[in-house]
């Protein structure tokens, strides 16, 4: 099954899969080595991992988004939901925006819904989305709208945008941000529509509660960045260490034994597929 497919039909079952959040080809790699069968493209640490910017100074492009999307589905065989931020300004750069990022690979494209803060015009939102639904060529990519309206608009305002997107026709509602929503919010979100749902910040308690995740239809779940902090913080301490003159030796332990470094490196399935073209 292509990655595409598996995702839409896990948006359509009543499971709620938790998603890991990577943010290049290694942490891709050691995701799916270790089993997670969906991930996601991380705007902020792809950025920073990839490309040495911040988040929110403008500097990262779709040709660099697309870059490390192909890189990724490449080497990695998961499910990757990539987020494409406003994917730009208007209908067309919408458009764009999925094209491109089909074409890289991604199975899901979440387009967010404000800019700074501030919210997109509900009908530019609708055009975008409808835009960006127009330009799949394959049939089963998602098309999720992420929506900042529950944080920053009174709910009945938010309710009705998501209502708009819905009849866009997009495949699911993505709502961001990592402090937990009450289940009030989540259940009012849902019960404005009919697609499933994203989210973040998801309470214990929620999610320990399978009625709760099947009636609110919460189908993915996403994880914080903490892989990504793990992996700077060891670099850091690392090369620090390092610099102030200390032992290599001193950091033995810490590394990550050779037969990681071989499953995420693939060097035994290269190994058998060069002796195997020389029969």
């Amino acid at each position: 099954m292509r990655p595409a497919e598996r995702l839409r039909e896990l948006l359509g079952s009543d499971i709620c899969t938790t998603v890991a959040q990577v943010y290049d080809t290694l942490s891709a790699r050691i995701a799916a080595a270790v089993g997670w069968e969906v991930c996601k493209l991380a705007g902020k640490p792809a950025k920073a991992a990839n490309l040495g910017v911040p988040d929110d100074v403008g500097l990262a492009d779709l040709a660099d988004l697309a870059m490390i999307c192909r890189a990724i589905t490449r080497v990695a065989h998961v499910s990757l939901v990539v987020d494409a931020d406003d994917a730009g300004p208007t209908p067309l750069t919408a458009r764009r925006t999925v094209e491109e990022l089909e074409a890289a690979g991604a199975a899901a494209i979440e387009i967010q819904d404000d800019v700074g803060g501030r919210m997109v015009p509900t009908k530019l939102q609708v055009a975008k989305l409808r835009s960006a639904l127009a330009a799949r060529r394959e049939g089963h990519t998602v098309i999720t709208a992420r929506t900042a309206a529950v944080d920053l608009l009174p709910m009945n305002e938010a309710l009705e945008r998501i209502r708009a997107y819905a009849s866009a026709g997009v495949d699911a509602i993505m709502l961001p941000g990592w402090r937990s929503r009450p289940i009030a919010q989540i259940q009012a979100v849902a019960s404005a529509c009919e697609l499933p749902l994203c989210v973040s910040g998801l309470e214990a308690a929620a999610m320990a509660d399978p009625s709760f995740l099947v009636d609110a239809r919460i189908r993915f779940r996403y994880l914080d960045h903490y892989p990504y902090r793990m992996a700077v913080k060891a670099l850091y301490d690392g090369f620090a260490h390092l610099k102030s003159g200390g032992s290599a030796d001193e950091l033995r332990g810490s590394e990550a034994p050779d037969d990681v470094l071989r499953l995420v490196t693939r060097a035994s399935d290269f190994a058998e597929w060069e002796r195997t073209s020389r029969r």
